[in-house]
């Protein structure tokens, strides 16, 4: 990840470093060595990668995105039921 300096990239970018479920690269430290280095790291170590995803899986409840789904579906639902009132 490679977030824009100054913003609210910096924050998840940093969460995620943290947690080691990602590789943050500093835009102004950049070079494309490093940034071929790492995207070599990322395509040819295999345990690293497993570590990465094993890691980024914890951040997010299981299910998550089904559960946001029934969520929105149920207040939308509950907005047209008030609106057919």
């Amino acid at each position: 990840i490679v977030p824009m300096p100054d913003t609210h990239q910096e924050y998840n970018a940093g969460l995620l470093y943290q947690t080691k479920s990602a590789i943050v690269l500093d835009q102004t430290e950049l070079t494309s060595e490093s940034l071929i280095k790492t995207i070599r790291k990322i395509l040819f170590d295999i345990d690293f990668q497993k570590q990465m995803t094993d890691n980024f899986q914890l951040l997010f409840p299981p299910h998550a995105a089904n559960k946001i789904y029934k969520l929105i579906t149920y207040f939308l639902n509950k907005q047209h039921d008030k609106s057919q009132s």
